[in-house]
């Protein structure tokens, strides 16, 4: 086993490949074996990992392996946003979204015969997004094409409801401040930002959480065209727009995984 400077024992990583979970997912698994007294494992979005003592023999290691697959399984099955982030998206004709606080609906079509794109549109009066798709798209991609139409036309089709909310907020509590556009992103990892130019980019998740959620963020942002830190003066400005803004932060860490199509 290959050691680290100074003659600790680095781990020695001896398989790296898939298993299936129920549902259809296929997950990355990683086992190491380290000079270790006890037997861990781990689950995230990237997978499991098994770490394992180095004295383990091959029986031993191939029960531990199926433990730690049932483990991460049971895991997968008690976790909302792993299991988001673990098993295929797909789309269901009829699917209801709740966006802006209104009730949406997906319709998934086969666009005509010989159609070589697809197409998707907002029909406003029957708050429904019409997803046509070439019928002979498979099935895996076939959700893939619709869940990355449906954001881009969400990012364009709610921009202009987003943006007025932004200047609401602005002219409400802090007057005076300007911001130069707003824009919806397909983000993941941040809520929102803020650039030094007044550009506001909110995540387009956004659009399914809570009316007053939005607002958190949104107040957060426009506090960073006063204050681009986050020192104790931008909190303040914070918690004098949304007294209660803590319970916003709360409920993102809580249910924000939960904010997907």
């Amino acid at each position: 086993m290959a050691k680290r400077r100074g003659g600790r024992p680095r781990a020695k990583q001896i398989y790296h490949g898939y298993f299936s979970v129920p549902g259809g997912g296929r997950v990355k698994m990683k086992i190491y074996l380290e000079y270790r007294n006890n037997i861990r494992y781990s689950a995230g979005s990237t997978g499991l990992l098994v770490r394992l003592p180095v004295a383990t023999g091959p029986k031993a290691m191939e029960e531990h392996i199926e433990k730690a697959k049932a483990w991460y399984i049971s895991s997968l099955e008690q976790n909302e946003r792993l299991r988001k982030e673990v098993l295929p998206d797909g789309f269901e004709d009829g699917q209801e979204l709740h966006i802006l606080g209104e009730k949406w609906r997906i319709r998934l079509e086969d666009a005509p015969r010989f159609a070589s794109y697809h197409t998707i549109r907002a029909l406003d009066d029957e708050k429904t997004l019409l997803i046509s798709l070439v019928p002979a798209l498979p099935e895996a991609e076939r959700n893939k094409v619709a869940k990355r139409m449906a954001y881009k036309l969400m990012a364009d089709y709610f921009l202009l409801p987003v943006w007025q909310r932004v200047e609401e907020l602005r002219d409400k509590h802090f007057p005076g401040q300007l911001f130069r556009k707003v824009s919806l992103r397909n983000t993941k990892r941040q809520w929102g930002s803020c650039s030094v130019g007044g550009n506001i980019s909110l995540s387009i998740r956004l659009l399914f959480a809570p009316k007053e959620v939005l607002d958190y963020v949104i107040i957060h942002e426009l506090a960073h065209l006063i204050e681009q830190n986050h020192s104790d003066r931008f909190w303040a400005l914070v918690e004098k727009a949304m007294p209660d803004y803590l319970e916003k932060v709360k409920w993102l860490k809580e249910q924000g995984g939960s904010l997907a199509l």
